[in-house]
């Protein structure tokens, strides 16, 4: 998950509590360790409030690799979701450094903070046109991926 904001840290703390290794991505110390707080604060919350069990809330956390290195955390990555500032320029740049050292086997989700729109991007997104903010190529509809109109 490349930015540990609100948005991230959630992402993060989500594939933790089920089960799968997830790795936070920000571009300073301070960020990473704010997520890890917020992760940390989260499953306990949800703990009392009997959504996950004592031992998913104490087993998530290990699963949370944190790192300010965006090669670190991207490699041998199956999926990487981008949770960057809703910027333009910033999302072009986090992708174009992805494009340089990911496998092209990754595929990349972008959500529109603002529409709630979710797209689909591959195998270089750094090439594809933006439009308003977010990338038109596949979104989601109704659980389905489809061509964007």
């Amino acid at each position: 998950v490349i930015g540990a904001g609100l948005m991230g840290h959630g992402i993060a703390l989500e594939f933790a509590v089920a089960g799968l290794e997830v790795r936070l991505h920000d571009r300073t110390p301070e960020a990473l360790r704010e997520a890890r707080e917020r992760i940390l604060a989260g499953l306990k919350r949800l703990e009392q409030l009997g959504v996950i069990t004592a031992e998913q809330q104490s087993d998530a956390p290990a699963r949370v690799l944190f790192s300010a290195e965006l090669a670190e955390v991207c490699r041998e990555a199956d999926l990487v979701i981008e949770s960057v500032t809703e910027d333009l320029e910033a999302k072009r740049r986090v992708f174009a450094e992805l494009d340089r050292d990911r496998a092209e086997r990754v595929f990349h989700l972008l959500e529109d903070g603002r529409s709630g729109q979710v797209f689909l991007t591959a195998p270089k997104p750094a090439d594809m046109p933006f439009r308003d903010g977010g990338l038109a190529r596949w979104r989601l509809r109704d659980g389905v991926l489809v061509e964007d109109e």
